[in-house]
């Protein structure tokens, strides 16, 4: 079975998928990055505002 879907298709036409596939998991995967990055960032923001409203409060 899988020898007649590759023999359908051309080597190309399933490199370009596999291109097309590892693009898209790659753009996710930077998504992702920097969804985290300006999230540890807001963290990072949170943890400063704290810090100052601990020592204007003593």
């Amino acid at each position: 079975m899988a020898m007649k879907i590759i023999n359908e298709r051309s080597l190309s036409d399933i490199k370009d998928e596999e291109i097309s596939n590892q693009d898209k998991k790659q753009a996710d995967i930077w998504e992702a990055l920097l969804s985290l990055d300006s999230r540890i960032a807001a963290i990072e923001e949170g943890v400063a505002n704290l810090a100052t409203l601990n020592t204007t409060e003593k």
